[in-house]
C-alpha cells in the first residue's frame, strides 16, 4: 500500500503561516491549550497528503480537508482531498512526542 509520511519539529512559524494552510471550514481542536501543537498536526498530516497524491499542483487550502478531532498523543482522524475530482479519503496516523509530530497517510 502506498503511504505518506511526516515528521515534523515544533516551530513557533506554523502559527503566524496558518492562513496558508488552514481552510476556514477546519476546525483546529487545541489540546491542553497548545495552539502550535493543533497546528502542527494540520500541517504534517497535509504534507503527508501531497507526498502521498504525488501531484506538485496540490493547494493545502483549496485541496485538502481535514475532517474535525480531538487531538490525542497518538491516533487517526480522516481528511479528503478535492484535486482529483473524485474526492478520496485519507485516513491519518499521527503520534506526538515533545519536539515533534509523526504522521502517516493511506488512502481509505
Amino acid at each position: 500500500a502506498e503511504v505518506g509520511v511526516d515528521l515534523g519539529g515544533r516551530r513557533i512559524r506554523k502559527k503566524r503561516i496558518a492562513s496558508r494552510f488552514i481552510r476556514e471550514d477546519e476546525k483546529v481542536s487545541v489540546e491542553s491549550g497548545d495552539e502550535i501543537y493543533a497546528l502542527l498536526l494540520h500541517w504534517s498530516a497535509k504534507e503527508t497528503m501531497f507526498k502521498l497524491m504525488e501531484d506538485e499542483a496540490v493547494d493545502f487550502i483549496d485541496h485538502l480537508h481535514i475532517l474535525p478531532f480531538a487531538p490525542k498523543e497518538s491516533g487517526t482522524f480522516h481528511a479528503c482531498e478535492y484535486r482529483s475530482g473524485q474526492e478520496k479519503k485519507f485516513l491519518i496516523h499521527y503520534d506526538t512526542h515533545p519536539d515533534y509530530v509523526l504522521t502517516f497517510a493511506c488512502w481509505e
